[in-house]
């Protein structure tokens, strides 16, 4: 036999076991439609591509293999037919259920906000299984994509999966693998309809096998679900950076509280050298609380002969590159001397 006609068997081979597979008529409500217009190198393929409204009730069906949580959740996407071989998809958050979880992150810890933040901002510019991997270490994801293949297309129904897991037959208490084959369909409302057949791997024969070894499928059940066409636009709204509010990154180490030690020193030198009796240079250095360095500063006093060397002091020490705020504690008159106590806040990092 040629290769031509070996070809034409295994072709016809394939297209038997396919169709052998609907041999049931499926439930009402059920029914698959077949596009009306249909390429010719996918007869009986549907058009999935298309936004559904997942639900709770699609938590733990077949075609999303892990469990799913229906509450976070809220659109499965069939975005594009990759060169008839496979399907792109994702799953994907409500914008406003996706800031609320953010924001409930960011009150209960600061810390691990700032990094998934850092993260989810990352992802949605570069998707990818590490980034993602990254975002899910610290909270939950706006979107996760993946893959289905096509394995191939009979009445309407394109086969996307074959499932293996461990089992064990209840009666015999052997153990065996079991096939979970997924088929997807539309029905007449577009709505996403999902048949999960099961089967019981056997050895038997196939010719597809050298020596005509291989595995029988010995049929067990069949599961029905459904996933609604969404029927809201709020999928197409996706989040933008300025949905997640900035924080600066918690503080746990004292040390991590930079101070200018520099720039103390050159604003020390500079009240020394403006003719001023320094009466007290006290610094107050930063400490942490609720995960932020707070504010160092310094208290001085200093005597002046006249009001206005105290104010171009002043002055001076508001210019001065470290140096936030000045506040003016206390201004006294004592032995025709001018006495002032003032509270020079640094910058923050400084």
């Amino acid at each position: 036999m040629n290769r031509a006609h070996l070809n034409m068997y295994l072709l016809l081979a394939m297209s038997l076991c396919i169709s052998g597979c609907f041999e049931q008529a499926p439930p009402s409500g059920f029914e698959a439609v077949e596009p009306a217009e249909q390429d010719p190198m996918r007869l009986g393929c549907p058009n999935l591509i298309d936004t559904y409204r997942l639900s709770s009730a699609q938590e733990h069906n077949r075609l999303l293999k892990e469990p799913t949580n229906g509450k976070d959740y809220s659109y499965f996407i069939i975005s594009s037919l990759v060169a008839d071989q496979a399907y792109n998809y994702s799953l994907r958050m409500d914008r406003n259920h996706f800031i609320s979880k953010a924001q409930e992150l960011k009150n209960s810890d600061p810390e691990k906000y700032f990094h998934w933040r850092e993260n989810a901002v990352r992802l949605s510019k570069t998707y990818s299984a590490k980034n993602l991997a990254d975002v899910l270490q610290y909270g939950s994801a706006y979107e996760q994509q993946g893959q289905f293949h096509v394995y191939g297309c009979s009445k309407g129904w394109v086969k996307i999966q074959e499932i293996e897991t461990s089992a064990t037959d209840t009666k015999s208490e052997q153990s065996f693998i079991k096939q979970d084959d997924v088929w997807l369909a539309r029905d007449k409302y577009g709505n996403l309809l999902i048949r999960t057949i099961s089967y019981q791997q056997k050895p038997g024969w196939t010719f597809w096998a050298a020596g005509g070894a291989g595995t029988r499928l010995i049929r067990i059940n069949d599961q029905w679900d459904k996933i609604k066409k969404a029927s809201d636009a709020n999928f197409t709204t996706t989040w933008t950076e300025a949905d997640l509010p900035t924080i600066t990154k918690p503080v746990h180490d004292a040390n991590e509280c930079h101070l200018s030690e520099n720039g103390i020193l050159n604003l020390n030198q500079n009240l020394i050298h403006s003719g001023l009796t320094i009466e007290r240079f006290s610094l107050n250095r930063s400490t942490i609380k609720d995960g932020a360095c707070t504010r160092a500063s310094i208290l001085i006093g200093f005597t002046s002969s006249n009001s206005a060397q105290a104010n171009s002091t002043i002055q001076a020490l508001e210019k001065d590159p470290v140096v936030d705020t000045v506040e003016i504690l206390e201004t006294r008159s004592e032995n025709e001397k001018l006495h002032y106590q003032v509270q020079v806040n640094l910058r923050v990092g400084q």
